[in-house]
This record gives structure tokens, C-alpha cells and sequence, in this order.
């Protein structure tokens, strides 16, 4: 991201948050090294929402463990650095990164069943993140915990604070997780996957909650998911990942707008809404053919080209870079460059 996209984005939102940069993260498996994120940069300020969206496996939950320096054996973080209010979290001591999670960035995982601890009241399990980062006393952090609970929206906060996740509603579990998330009115908020596990009122519930929180707080967003209509809701700005890599970035309305990459494209025209056409007039849905490549042995030359019917000898041989079209817009695509 240039200079210039990044004061214009600055006037807009606020200051800088986080800045990624060329973040590599890799399992070392029997079959081989898969790098689940190779070399992607971000930049996310001040009430601004970043959107990454991908098929499943393309790398958007790793991004996230990575920020969290939460990758599980035998993953590690092979190079890149993640700036966090000016500070390098990649090098910061363990301890330090204990007091940052969960008070200055808080992530809300996508399956609140196997994220909470079925072992504690609901009341107790935010309780202690106000002790924990807070200093503060029982009686004062379970107050909070039942305030907290009642302005996400969970009725009768006082006796669901009580009860265990088992017995609240698939609503109520994900409000929980989003109260247990912004009990420290964290900078820096990762939604993963944020509505997959509810129905859709409860979907527009949630994303509408989020939407007020941060206008409240002022807090920057990473939004994950597979979802477009949630991006398109959202998200000011997109980046769409495959295979590890951003294959383009842009604001919302550009992206869904003006989509260049021929992945990007494929995505969008596979939405279903009622009354559409595909892009050969024909009833049944667009889709992307092909498999998603293996990612301990990946193609190479561009990874989709293989999956791509505009693809040409070029694609085959080189990767392309990630570049700028025009301000706030970048793809990697060989028929974009030339």
C-alpha cells in the first residue's frame, strides 16, 4: 500500500492500528512446507473495517492466529512483521502478549461452543478477562460482566450471567462471545467467521451490534469470511485471498463493482439472489471450475492459473505481483498488467 492510499485512508478513519507486512506463516508436515499465508500486507485504522474473504483454507483464520501469535504446532511464523500501535507483536516477549490479548485485541471465534469453557458460568468466564487485564475485584468484574452482557443485547443479563453456554440460544452464545470480546474496549476487534454458526435474523442481529460497537469505540475490524453479503455490508475495504495470497484488494463498491481479478469474479458471480440470471443467461449459477490446488504443492507461475479460462503462457511460468491499477485498488493478475 503506497503513501498516498494511506493518507487519504487516514483522513477518512483515523490513525494506523495494525500494518502487516509481508506476513509468512507455514506448517512443516510429513508432506511438505504449506505456507497457509505467503507474503500479505494490510494496513487497518481507526474505525475502519478490512474485510478478508477466501474459500475455506485459503488462509484468513492463520492471518488472524498470526496477529494473536496463536499458531498451533506445527505452524510457525517463518517471516513478516505485525505492528501493533507501533510496537512489533512478532517480537514482543510472551508475557507481553498475554496482556495484549483479549484487552487490546480481542477476537471472536466463530464456533462460541468450542471457544467457551462449557465448565464455567457465562458470568464467570468475562469476569475473569476484567481481572485478568483489568486488576479488577470479583465483585466489581462480575457487575461489569452482567453490564456488558446486557448492552450486547442478551435479555435478562443478571440470569444468563449464571447459566452455562449449553443452555443460551445460538443468538445469545455469540452475543457472549462479542461481550467477552469488548469487555476491554479492545483497538483492535478480529471477527472470525462472526455469523456462520447463526440463522440469518440473528446474522443481521449481530453484524448490526458490531456496527454500533465500533462506532461507540472507534475500533478497527478485521472481518473474516466466506460470506460476500456480509463483506458487502460491512467491510470498507476487501482483500481476497487464494491459497494463501491476496490476489486483490480494494474498497467495498470497487471490488464488487469493478472486480478484475478473474478469482474475484468468479466469487461475486456465484452469489445466489432471486430472479438472477448467470453471465451466459442461463438459470443455474456461475461456478468456478477446478479444484483448489493442493497447498504443499502449488503451482507454478500464478496460482489459479490452472482454474482460470483467460490464463495464457505467462500465467504458467511467473507469479505475478500484487500491484496498483489505480488508487486503493491492487491485483495480481498477468491480464490486469499488461
Amino acid at each position: 500500500m503506497d503513501g498516498t492510499r494511506f493518507e487519504s485512508q487516514v483522513e477518512k478513519h483515523g490513525e494506523e492500528v495494525i500494518e502487516v507486512s509481508g506476513l509468512v506463516t507455514e506448517f512443516h508436515i510429513p508432506e511438505g512446507v504449506v505456507r497457509a499465508v505467503n507474503g500479505i500486507s494490510f494496513r487497518i485504522c481507526r474505525g475502519e473495517t478490512l474485510g478478508l474473504v477466501g474459500e475455506s483454507g485459503c488462509g484468513k483464520s492463520v492471518t488472524a492466529l498470526s496477529i494473536l501469535r496463536l499458531i498451533p504446532s506445527p505452524g510457525k511464523i517463518a517471516k513478516g512483521r505485525i505492528l501493533f500501535e507501533g510496537q512489533d507483536l512478532l517480537r514482543s516477549p510472551l508475557r507481553q502478549m498475554q496482556q495484549i490479548r483479549g484487552s487490546k485485541i480481542a477476537m471472536i471465534f466463530q464456533e462460541p461452543m468450542t471457544s467457551l469453557n462449557p465448565l464455567f458460568t457465562v458470568g464467570n468466564q468475562i469476569a475473569e478477562v476484567y481481572m485478568e487485564h483489568l486488576d479488577s475485584r470479583y465483585t466489581e468484574a462480575w457487575e461489569n460482566s452482567v453490564d456488558i452482557l446486557k448492552k450486547v443485547g442478551i435479555p435478562s443479563p443478571q440470569q444468563r450471567a449464571k447459566e452455562y453456554i449449553h443452555q443460551l440460544s445460538g443468538g445469545m452464545r455469540q452475543r457472549a462471545m462479542i461481550a467477552m470480546a469488548l469487555a476491554c474496549n479492545p483497538k483492535l476487534l478480529i471477527a472470525d467467521e462472526p455469523t456462520t454458526a447463526v440463522d440469518v435474523t440473528i446474522q443481521a442481529q449481530v453484524l448490526e451490534l458490531m456496527r454500533g460497537l465500533q462506532k461507540k469505540t472507534g475500533a478497527a475490524i478485521l472481518l473474516i469470511t466466506h460470506n460476500l453479503g456480509v463483506i458487502a455490508e460491512m467491510c470498507d475495504r476487501v482483500i481476497v485471498m487464494y491459497v494463501g495470497q491476496a490476489v486483490e484488494e480494494a474498497d467495498g463498491d470497487t471490488l464488487f463493482d469493478y472486480p478484475l481479478h478473474p478469482y474475484t469474479r468468479g466469487l461475486i458471480a456465484s452469489i445466489p439472489f432471486p430472479g438472477r440470471k448467470s453471465i451466459k443467461g442461463k438459470d443455474r449459477l456461475e461456478e468456478i471450475p477446478g479444484l483448489v490446488p493442493s497447498m504443499y504443492d502449488l503451482p507454478t507461475g500464478c496460482v489459479f492459473f490452472p482454474r482460470c479460462s483467460e490464463a495464457k503462457d505467462l500465467c504458467k511460468k511467473e507469479a505475478p505481483e500484487l500491484i496498483h491499477v489505480k488508487e486503493g485498488h491492487r491485483v495480481a493478475c498477468w491480464m490486469v498488467h499488461s
